[in-house]
């Protein structure tokens, strides 16, 4: 498992530090992405094998459903379409919990469905892999 919780103690989320405390006391063996930038997050989603990422953190709404991002440390981001087509989304088959701000959205894109639920499945569906994400949305 593989913690993602960009700046926790100075993001504006007062129970993200608690989440990740909470989540480590009750998976010893999780770990913690840190930093989460661009950089270090293209590490874990090219080269990782995490069954389960947890990130908690603040979304975005991108132009069309497609961009909604998840905001990383340094104002950087990664949207749902970069996301889908890293290794980790495109090949593997982890436990996705995305606990961020209006990344929970669809929309319609080019008269189909898109968001971040919408291209992860669509990533699955075309290799035939089952998809399993959750996640909450708050506002």
């Amino acid at each position: 498992m593989t913690i993602v919780v960009p700046g926790a103690a100075h993001s504006g989320l007062p129970w993200a530090a608690d989440e990740v405390q909470q989540l480590r006391a009750l998976l010893p063996f999780a770990e913690r992405l840190t930093p989460v930038t661009r950089r270090q997050l293209g590490r874990l989603l090219d080269d990782g094998d995490a069954q389960i990422v947890h990130f908690s953190g603040h979304g975005s709404v991108g132009a069309n459903a497609d961009l909604t991002a998840l905001e990383l440390e340094g104002g950087e981001s990664i949207t749902a379409m970069a996301f889908a087509a890293s290794r980790l989304g495109s090949t593997r088959q982890p436990l996705l919990f995305l606990n961020a701000c209006t990344v929970g959205r669809g929309g319609r894109v080019l008269g189909r469905a898109g968001g971040f639920c919408r291209q992860l499945h669509r990533s699955r569906l075309e290799r035939r892999r089952r998809a399993v994400l959750a996640g909450a949305r708050r506002q």
